[in-house]
């Protein structure tokens, strides 16, 4: 299957942000880690090199078939955050770039991933400010491709986290948004 042109500039993101995505998410050899929303699936194809396993979550069907035909490692699931498919207890770490703002129910999202999340398992967010690129991109995203979009901002979603018991261990602004890093206490 050929990558579409859309895929392509998303890998190229992915292999650009790697090194500061990779130290933030600070993947082991033995990890079991979710991608939830991993798209075209570049940023996973190159996480699973570096844990045990590699679980990729993604909603749209498009974007699994593609997924699954460009890499052949990844563990491609058809779900979304607010219901994973996985038993309690199960994954070291879980990350979520530039997809929260996608949650229909972001809270409901939050639960599940504390259900499967280990204890002192961590997730790592890479997200859109919404006082910067969010604005343009709700549009695009609600008005031109008809998608729902909640930007918030990194206190909001630590907030959030506060409240599903996790505590936040960074936070730093990045190009057109921020990383936000917590752990399950």
């Amino acid at each position: 299957m050929i990558p579409t042109l859309s895929a392509k500039l998303q890998c190229w993101a992915a292999r650009r942000e790697f090194k500061a995505f990779i130290s933030l998410l600070e993947p082991a050899p033995t990890d079991v880690i979710l991608d939830i929303g991993a798209g075209y699936g570049g940023m996973a194809n190159m996480v699973a090199d570096l844990c045990s396993q590699l679980l990729a979550l993604e909603p749209d069907r498009k974007r699994i078939r593609q997924t699954r035909g460009a890499y052949s490692k990844l563990r491609v699931v058809l779900a979304v955050a607010e219901a994973l498919p996985f038993r309690e207890f199960i994954i070291d770490k879980v990350y979520m770039r530039r997809s929260f703002h996608h949650l229909t129910d972001q809270a409901r999202g939050l639960q599940e991933i504390g259900r499967v999340l280990k204890t002192a398992g961590s997730i790592l967010f890479q997200e859109v400010s919404p006082e910067r690129q969010g604005k343009l991109i709700k549009f695009v995203e609600q008005w031109l491709r008809r998608d729902h979009v909640n930007f918030l901002t990194a206190a909001d979603i630590g907030a959030m986290l506060g409240r599903e018991g996790f505590l936040i261990k960074f936070s730093r602004p990045a190009v057109g948004g921020y990383f936000l890093v917590a752990e399950k206490k």
